[in-house]
């Protein structure tokens, strides 16, 4: 109940403020939201005294994602800050490949469910 007389009181006193700030062009504000899917494939290799040790592959396909992007403007200062996350969901498989003593023989393989629980961003950009 706090949070929400905090956030109605601060829209009480901010909406004669961006309504003087349309008018006069001091303030400008945009917010743009958006969903998605994203799809991606990732290969990691890992050496160890030049031998190749592992390869591991990410195959992750249909990641759902939901992004914000806010656009603020004081006069002349622009404030560009997007923020991305993705939908907690099983999507896609690891495979593991592990070489033990020669980098063209695999001595063990497995695969595995991929999860993704914290794939997110947040970008700021100031001009």
């Amino acid at each position: 109940m706090i949070f929400f007389r905090k956030f109605l009181l601060f829209f009480i006193f901010c909406i004669p403020i961006l309504a003087f700030a349309e008018k006069s062009k001091i303030l400008g504000f945009d917010l743009e939201s958006s969903v998605g899917f994203k799809t991606c494939k990732i290969n990691e290799i890992v050496y160890e005294e030049n031998q190749k040790v592992s390869d591991l592959v990410w195959q992750q396909i249909f990641v759902p994602y939901v992004s914000m992007d806010v656009f603020s403007c004081i006069y002349k200062l622009h404030l560009d800050t997007k923020y991305e996350t993705s939908v907690p969901v099983q999507t896609g498989f690891l495979e593991d490949y592990d070489y033990l003593n020669s980098s063209d023989v695999i001595s063990n393989y497995s695969k595995h469910d991929l999860y993704v629980d914290k794939d997110f961003s947040i970008q700021f950009q100031l001009s």
